[in-house]
């Protein structure tokens, strides 16, 4: 077991060390959207003989991180190895992040396509899911239930990861999900979810932004996907994706087991009674925030996870008063994390130059006034 005494965390991979190896690094990432959690690994060993037979062998383990601090979280998770390279005796491993609870099943779900038919998207998230750790109560769902959990859903010959990719990102307008260390969770960043939670940098605390604030804009914000044979959109001023063809209403004409949806250049053509989940599914997975920041701590979060909402505040010091009036104030969803851990003289330190580090990125779920001001012209012009 790896312990790093200074941050009181502890960290060990099973069944890996009981064979005489020992953690020397470890580097993990997650990120909303679907993305493949994963991360890399460097091992030492004793040069025992069952250690070496595990170098070529052994294609999975168990990661556990506890931060003994007050307050302090825990994450538990399995591992299978994509590729390793190892030179007398130490090894470097490259893995994907899976659930605990079936190392062979968490494997399938990235790697191995299937054809199912599920009653709903309800039923769909509950069965293709591998996760089943009653503790961690995978998957996680939080704050949203779906916008249409009617109709029969079809994973066709598509892996686990590709077909909840989309189930998920359809699952509400204004939601997120990841596959996440936690496992699979699916979160509300709705206008009425405030944040429980205020992430303060600039002070004297822990947490410090390591980006500039980056202000962004992009007109898919503003594009809604619409039918072409009932122009669904056409009195939504809101979009600028919408018929200029005609006002004829082309709804008896359309096909009877197909329909489409439009929007700009996209065309898709899908089963009647999935408009709904398409919208979503366009809306959400083209949304990257309206701002993005960097944040890093030498330190784990006590009382936040990827996919939630919080109150970002800014302190800038170089004109806070004692009252700290000039604070910038931001609700902002956690969108990726990344941990770092090394010792006795590991290849490389974590991206900001420190040995133990956690980095999150926060995307800004509300609009700054130049962003409405783009907006208004886009609308207007489009």
């Amino acid at each position: 077991m790896a312990e790093n005494k200074s941050h009181k965390v502890l960290i060990s991979f099973t069944p890996w060390e009981e064979k005489g190896f020992k953690i020397e690094l470890l580097h993990i990432w997650e990120k909303l959207g679907g993305e493949q959690p994963g991360g890399k690994m460097e091992l030492s060993h004793d040069g025992r003989q069952e250690a070496l037979d595990y170098i070529t062998s052994q294609q999975t383990g168990i990661i556990n991180i506890k931060d003994e601090n007050n307050g302090g979280q825990s994450y538990s998770f399995g591992v299978f190895i994509i590729d390793r390279n190892y030179f007398n005796n130490r090894i470097e491993l490259s893995f994907i992040i899976i659930p605990k609870d079936d190392l062979l099943a968490g494997k399938d779900f990235y790697i191995k396509p299937m054809s199912r038919t599920f009653s709903s998207v309800s039923k769909a998230v509950e069965q293709v899911w591998p996760g089943k750790d009653e503790k961690n109560g995978n998957p996680i769902i939080k704050n949203i239930e779906p916008d249409t959990n009617e109709g029969e859903v079809y994973q066709d010959n598509e892996t686990g990861s590709s077909f909840l990719s989309r189930v998920c990102g359809g699952w509400k307008y204004k939601s997120v999900f990841a596959f996440s260390w936690d496992g699979l969770v699916i979160k509300g960043i709705g206008d009425d979810i405030k944040g429980d939670v205020e992430i303060v940098t600039g002070a004297a605390g822990a947490w410090q932004q390591k980006s500039t604030s980056r202000l962004k804009y992009s007109s898919l914000n503003n594009r809604s996907l619409f039918n072409p044979w009932t122009n669904d959109n056409k009195d939504d001023d809101s979009s600028i994706s919408k018929s200029t063809t005609s006002e004829k209403d082309f709804k008896d004409c359309q096909p009877k087991f197909v329909t489409s949806s439009i929007s700009k250049d996209s065309y898709k053509i899908h089963a009647p009674g999935y408009d709904t989940l398409e919208k979503n599914l366009k809306k959400n997975s083209e949304f990257r925030g309206y701002s993005s920041t960097v944040i890093v701590a030498q330190e784990m979060p006590k009382d936040w996870k990827i996919g939630d909402v919080v109150v970002y505040k800014r302190i800038d010091l170089n004109n806070a008063s004692e009252t700290e009036k000039d604070i910038k104030t931001l609700r902002c969803v956690v969108a990726a994390n990344e941990f770092f851990f090394s010792q006795n003289g590991a290849s490389r330190v974590g991206p900001n130059g420190y040995p133990f580090e956690w980095q999150a990125v926060l995307w800004g779920l509300d609009e700054f006034d130049v962003t409405k001001e783009l907006q208004n012209n886009t609308n207007n012009n489009g």
